[in-house]
């Protein structure tokens, strides 16, 4: 069973996490064009979440956030993806690296629509 969609993982689902294999490389959930909150889970169940913006040259920035509610060390100081997508959110508009980042988009944005009246006879 693959938890991977068109937009990177399904992060949201705490049980859908668990079942993600350990890796040093997040898994990735895109919030926005150039946007994403990772998840980076441990084989010792350490878990946290990150927050990834995509620069202006093409590269990427990212940024951990803290702990997930799974965590086996945070207790109830984890937090949920709604939570770690605020905290993300706020970090990407504070951030120094907010001049050099590109515009978040909402996935799937069509910005110049041309309609042919030849195309669909």
């Amino acid at each position: 069973m693959t938890h991977e969609n068109a937009f990177g993982f399904e992060l949201t689902d705490v049980e859908k996490r668990r079942t993600l294999p350990t890796r040093y490389p997040p898994y990735w959930q895109v919030t926005a064009y150039g946007r994403a909150v990772g998840y980076q889970k441990y084989e010792s169940g350490r878990s946290f979440w990150l927050a990834r913006t995509r620069l202006k040259n093409g590269n990427y920035r990212q940024h951990r956030l803290g702990p997930t509610e799974d965590d086996v060390e945070a207790g109830d100081f984890g937090m949920t993806f709604e939570e770690a997508r605020g905290e993300a959110e706020r970090w990407m508009a504070t951030s120094p690296l907010n001049a050099m980042a590109t515009d978040a988009r909402p996935i799937g944005s069509v910005e110049h629509l041309i309609a042919s009246s030849s195309c669909c006879v």
